[in-house]
């Protein structure tokens, strides 16, 4: 009995470490927090990272969706792009800056027939669209951009 009560006090602990020590890779954290949320939040299929000028690009392939996150060279995600069958979970994308967005979301009345939806906030600015099946968006924090980075070569 006491081998089975002792081995449930070390696996509850390992969980209690595990779940607060769980990182999510979102707009404004570091990058090398981006494979324990690939694995655990998001469930990737497969990513690759590229190098490019200015900031890195992780390219992250999840069921039927590809979402692309942009690092400085501090190694801080800047920006985050998608597209695919569906969008990934803005609250575990956004971070911190999700309910900034959903405030500035809901502030806007849906428009008939529009599938572009831009969404500017103090912190986070957010453009999403497409139709069933083939969704698309990209979302950036303006403080963040590095110097010389263009928006448009993301």
């Amino acid at each position: 009995m006491k081998k089975w009560y002792s081995s449930k006090i070390f696996c509850t602990m390992f969980l209690v470490f595990f779940m607060d020590s769980r990182a999510k890779a979102t707009l404004g954290e570091p990058e090398s927090r981006i494979t324990e949320n690939e694995v655990k939040v998001l469930k990737a299929r497969s990513r690759k990272t590229t190098p490019a000028v200015g900031y890195t690009v992780h390219e992250i392939t999840l069921d039927g969706t590809t979402l692309k996150e942009y690092a400085d060279l501090a190694g801080l995600v800047f920006a985050v792009s998608w597209q695919g069958i569906k969008t990934p979970d803005f609250s575990v994308i956004f971070g911190s800056y999700y309910s900034e967005y959903k405030t500035e979301r809901e502030k806007i009345a849906p428009e008939r027939g529009k599938r572009i939806m831009n969404t500017k906030a103090p912190n986070i600015v957010v453009s999403s669209g497409g139709h069933m099946r083939n969704l698309h968006g990209f979302a950036y924090l303006p403080a963040l951009v590095p110097k010389g980075v263009s928006l448009d070569s993301l």
